[in-house]
């Protein structure tokens, strides 16, 4: 990651006092995620990150739709996938058996830069921790 990434990365952060606005538990507004699934997009970037458990990167699609806030905002909504990138002795990889890997080479690439431009699809994946779904992609 270079300096500028970090910077834009900072400058998107803005430290806030909350305080006792926070209330708990708030029911958010529901997105039926069904009207998605086997649309077809691109991914349109690939950013790479350094976490507290590593390095990962995130593949993102193009817009697959507008949203329309309650208050009257617009905002795109785009597909974003985060992968693992290991290190081990300081050189930086996909581990052997990993998803990671297997993502890869079921698109054809050997680098995740090369992601950009593949086609994907667009589904519907479970948390089964939490029985939530969220959109994901899979290749076209």
């Amino acid at each position: 990651m270079n300096e500028e990434t970090v910077s834009e990365q900072r400058e998107l952060n803005e430290e806030v006092q909350l305080g006792n606005r926070v209330k708990g538990e708030i029911e958010l507004p529901k997105l039926d995620l069904s009207q998605y699934i086997g649309k077809e997009s691109v991914i349109v970037s690939v950013k790479e990150y350094k976490g507290i458990h590593g390095y990962y990167f995130e593949a993102s699609t193009s817009e697959i739709d507008v949203l329309k806030l309650k208050d009257g905002q617009e905002k795109p909504l785009i597909v974003s996938m985060r992968y693992g990138i290991h290190e081990v002795d300081g050189v930086l990889g996909y581990g052997t058996g990993t998803k990671t890997l297997a993502m890869l080479e079921s698109f054809g690439v050997k680098h995740h830069n090369e992601l950009v431009g593949k086609k994907v699809l667009i589904q519907k994946t479970p948390n089964t921790k939490t029985g939530k779904e969220y959109l994901t992609f899979t290749k076209k």
